[in-house]
Formats: structure tokens, C-alpha cells, sequence
């Protein structure tokens, strides 16, 4: 019998459960930069082996530094390490912040169940977003999500690039 697909399972929860996520391992972008990133994380990785945080530096990372998301598992909780400059247009500047008092409620059990599910699997990932939240809910977006090992070699940090565009009924409506 075949091991059942984790993706599938994610995506299959994701839906019951109404999250603005679905995640893509074909790693097939639709944007060069995401795309970029991926090869980055594959070139770095090893196949039984996560890639370090110290191998995404500011200098590797330059081209999509306003898009980074950086997160690290600290006794349960999802701390922003760093968190880009065009993704603060949205949400504000909540870097050094944990993920719940960003996020309220119910809208940040999918993006902790999404950030776990990458550690549990130590894979990347192309995350299509159909984000709810009122304030961004015009948005659409993809993201490169991937782990990372920290400095002590423990698998507890994730690396999140993510592009966002208005959806095509926001943008119909304007034209």
C-alpha cells in the first residue's frame, strides 16, 4: 500500500477548513524570482539535509529581500524574525513579533498548520494564497516556503518569499 501524499493531506485540510492556502510541491512559479529562490534552497539542500538560515544572507537574498518572510519555532510559537518591507504595506512592520498577534484568531491556525506542516516534511513548497482577511482579502498571492535549520542544527526556522496582485474581480472592477 502506498504511503498517502502529505501534500494532498495538507491541501485536503486546508479546504474543510476553509484556509486561504494551498500548497504546490511541483514548484512550478509563476514568478523568476520565486523560481530563483526555489533553485537556491534545491542547490543548498542535500536529500537528507535542510538547507542553514546562514545560507540565505541579505547579500543571497537582495533581489526579493522586500518580499522575505523569516519565522522561527520558539517554544511553540511562530516568532517573525524578519518580515520585507513590501509585505509590511499590508500588515505593518510586526518583525521580532510572534505570528498569533499578527494574525488574529482563527486566520493564523492556517499559517502555524502551514509553517509545521514545512517543518514536519522538510520540504519546499509553492503556496498559492486566496487571502481572506478584510484588509487584504482583494489579494491573491504565491510564495516560495521552505525550512531551514537554525544554529544549532535543529530544523526550526522557515523562509517564506511571497508575491502579491490584486485578484482578477478587484481588478475587472477597476477597469
Amino acid at each position: 500500500m502506498a504511503a498517502p501524499d502529505p501534500f494532498k493531506a495538507f491541501n485536503a485540510k486546508a479546504a474543510r477548513s476553509g484556509w486561504a492556502c494551498l500548497c504546490d510541491p511541483t514548484l512550478a512559479f509563476s514568478r523568476s524570482k520565486l523560481a530563483m529562490v526555489s533553485k537556491l534552497w534545491l542547490d543548498r539542500a542535500s536529500p537528507d539535509r535542510v538547507p542553514a538560515r546562514r545560507d540565505f544572507d541579505a547579500r543571497t537574498l537582495k533581489p526579493v529581500l522586500p518580499n522575505v518572510t523569516l519565522l522561527e519555532r520558539i517554544e511553540g510559537r511562530f516568532r517573525l524574525r524578519l518580515h520585507g518591507t513590501a509585505l509590511t504595506r499590508y500588515t505593518g512592520d510586526h518583525t521580532g513579533h510572534f505570528l498569533e498577534d499578527m494574525i488574529p484568531g482563527p486566520e493564523s491556525e492556517a499559517y502555524v498548520a502551514l509553517y509545521d506542516f514545512i517543518l514536519r516534511e522538510q520540504r519546499s513548497t509553492r503556496v498559492l494564497w486566496d487571502y481572506h482577511m478584510p484588509e487584504i482579502a482583494y489579494l491573491k498571492g504565491e510564495s516560495f516556503v521552505g525550512p531551514l535549520r537554525d544554529q544549532n542544527d535543529r530544523v526550526s526556522m522557515v523562509l517564506s518569499v511571497t508575491y502579491t496582485e490584486a485578484k482578477e474581480h478587484v481588478l475587472a472592477a477597476a477597469s
